[in-house]
């Protein structure tokens, strides 16, 4: 071990000494740090005022495999530049790493038993052995602050993906699971801030179609799915541990054990990120009379063209625009 230069900077308005330990040699892969000088680092960190992400960093070692899987997987970086609408979990890496793990369109982006939906975007210029990850998947992760201090993530494919309404892609947020209030418990329903409820396009009391992706026995991943009706919650706080916080929360989803029971998550598990969008399905069933009464005055408006071009082209006329108002009408409320 060689002790490098020591330099003075300034934090908090304070002058502090910081070095930097190297090796001589070069190590086959990382190793866990012995247990008293990770204790001394946490606690060093917390004395001199380090940034409250880098000791969250610090204290989930703690929690890595002691043993050459320690620190495996894709180093973790935050997106360079946004790309592609808000609220997708999108993962950049290189197309060797992709093609190594055999990735297409969607994956299965594993940090700590935590999974989480993304779409994969495959970079010429990144760097091998990194991972590029928005803002939105790192906080449903668990990988707080704009930096990542280290964090590492694996990818997987998955399966079974829930194929979109067509031609309509509508808007996602990506949101931790947690138990709701015990009197939203039994309503077959789930709990979402009024605010995600407006941006997700929707209105109290309409479906929202929640994916999550797990592991099945052969530890393969595959996308799990249910439509649930929405609502703000019964109560405006909720006990959490010995703590009093409020409900619900604008970046927290709440399900209860039925929905769980349907996402195949266990009744006690919390924090596990999922991905909400609108139902387009049951919204669209929800404004069948809407479309139906476009159809029906459009064929009363061509009517007059039967005469010209004949019954079948006036009527196929009047289901294009109404399949063209049906459209426009759900990607309006649904869309970015």
């Amino acid at each position: 071990m060689e002790l490098g230069e020591v330099t003075t900077v300034d934090w908090g308005g304070a002058s502090r000494r910081a070095f930097a330990i190297t090796h001589a040699g070069d190590l086959p892969h990382e190793r866990p740090p012995e247990r008293g000088t990770l204790e001394a680092l946490i606690a060093n960190a917390k004395e001199n005022g380090l940034p409250e992400f880098y000791r969250q960093f610090l204290d989930g070692i703690r929690d890595e495999p002691q043993d050459d899987n320690f620190r495996s997987g894709l180093l973790v970086v935050g997106h360079r530049e946004s790309s592609g609408p808000p609220g997708i979990g999108v993962a950049r890496l290189s197309r060797a790493d992709a093609a190594k793990r055999e990735l297409r369109s969607f994956a299965a982006v594993v940090y700590r038993e935590r999974a989480c939906l993304v779409r994969v975007e495959e970079l010429p210029e990144a760097e091998e052995g990194h991972c590029q990850l928005n803002q939105t998947v790192r906080h449903v992760l668990g990988i707080p602050g704009r930096l990542c201090y280290g964090a590492t993530v694996e990818l997987f494919p998955v399966r079974r993906r829930q194929r979109p309404f067509p031609f309509v892609e509508p808007r996602p947020l990506c949101l931790p699971l947690f138990r709701p209030s015990y009197l939203d418990a039994e309503n077959n329903s789930c709990v979402l801030d009024s605010r995600n409820i407006a941006l997700l396009g929707i209105e109290a009391g309409q479906y929202v179609r929640l994916r999550v992706v797990r592991p099945d026995s052969e530890n393969r991943y595959e996308v799990h799915n249910c439509s649930l009706r929405v609502f703000p919650g019964s109560s405006s706080e909720v006990w959490r541990g010995p703590d009093r916080i409020t409900y619900p929360r604008e970046h927290e989803i709440y399900v209860d054990a039925y929905g769980r029971r349907e996402l195949g998550i266990h009744r006690h598990s919390e924090g596990m990120p999922v991905t909400v969008t609108a139902d387009v399905g049951q919204l669209f069933l929800g404004r069948l009379v809407f479309y139906a009464g476009t159809l029906l005055l459009s064929l009363v408006a061509l009517a007059p063209l039967r005469s010209v071009v004949g019954i079948v082209p006036s009527i196929s006329l009047g289901l294009v625009v109404t399949v063209l108002v049906t459209l426009f009408d759900l990607r309006s409320r649904v869309q970015y």
